[in-house]
Formats: structure tokens, C-alpha cells, sequence
């Protein structure tokens, strides 16, 4: 009975490491993907206007064509 407690223990144990890991890689893709899409996002935006610009329209034509 006692070693049958102690596998319960080990099982349930590694189960909420199991957990516990999951919860925090989701944590950490979550932070990952927030953090690209306000540091990398900005770039790419700014290099469309940069294209658009070198096609011959005006800045604000090529802003208001990328936000609307």
C-alpha cells in the first residue's frame, strides 16, 4: 500500500511539472508573438510606404492605402 501512495505521489508530481511547463511555454509564445508583432511590425510598414513612395504616390496616399 505504502509503494502504491508513493507512485501516486511521483505520477501526480510529474503531472503538475507537466502542467506547470505547458502553462508556461503558452505564457512565453504569447509574449514571444506580442513582442514581434510591436517591434517587427513597424518595420515592415515602414518599408511598404518606402515602396509605395518609390512607385510615385504621395506619402499620404500610401499611409492611408496600408491603414484603411
Amino acid at each position: 500500500m505504502n509503494s502504491y501512495k508513493n507512485i501516486l505521489k511521483r505520477l501526480c508530481k510529474y503531472m503538475a511539472y507537466t502542467m506547470l511547463f505547458l502553462c508556461s511555454s503558452v505564457i512565453i509564445g504569447i509574449i514571444a508573438g506580442i513582442s514581434s508583432y510591436v517591434f517587427v511590425d513597424k518595420d515592415c510598414d515602414n518599408q511598404f510606404i518606402q515602396g509605395c513612395m518609390a512607385a510615385g504616390m504621395s506619402e499620404q496616399a500610401c499611409k492611408d492605402k496600408l491603414y484603411h
